[in-house]
C-alpha cells in the first residue's frame, strides 16, 4: 500500500485557491486579471486542466513535483501569497463512477425488483385513473 505522504506516490491532484479582492486591486488594479492570468499560466504552461472557478486538476504528478509546480506559480505570479485567503491542495486517486449506469443494472438486474417497479407504476397509473373518473 502507497502512502500519500510518500514524495514518489503519483497521482492527479487537485490545486484550488481563493484570493482577497481588495487586497487584489491594490497589487494588479483589476478584481479578475489575476484570475485570468493564473488560468493561462496554469493552464499552458503547466498543463493543469481547468475544472471550475479556481479549481484545477493537475497531470499525474509525484508529491515533489506538485512542490516544484508551487514554486513555479509563486515565481510567476509573485503577489499570489499576499492576496491568497486560501490554497489547497488535494489527491484525485479515483475515477469518476457513472452511478446513473449503476443504478440502471441494479434495477434492471435483478427480475423482482424489476417487477415490483413496473407493479409500482401500473398501480400509480391505475390510482390516477380512477382518480379523475367521472
Amino acid at each position: 500500500m502507497q502512502d500519500n505522504d510518500n514524495k514518489l506516490f503519483k497521482c492527479r491532484k487537485v490545486f484550488s485557491f481563493d484570493l482577497d479582492t481588495k487586497k487584489l486591486e491594490q497589487y494588479t488594479k483589476s478584481k479578475t486579471k489575476a484570475y485570468s492570468d493564473i488560468k493561462k499560466f496554469l493552464v499552458d504552461e503547466l498543463k493543469f486542466k481547468h475544472c471550475k472557478d479556481s479549481d484545477y486538476v493537475t497531470p499525474i504528478i509525484t508529491n515533489f513535483e506538485m512542490d516544484c509546480f508551487a514554486r513555479k506559480i509563486i515565481n510567476k505570479i509573485p503577489y499570489l501569497l499576499n492576496v491568497a485567503k486560501r490554497i489547497t491542495v488535494s489527491d484525485l486517486n479515483l475515477p469518476h463512477i457513472n452511478y446513473l449506469d449503476n443504478i440502471n443494472t441494479l434495477l434492471y438486474s435483478k427480475p423482482k425488483l424489476k417487477e415490483k417497479t413496473n407493479e409500482f407504476k401500473n398501480k400509480k397509473e391505475k390510482d390516477h385513473k380512477e382518480e379523475f373518473k367521472l
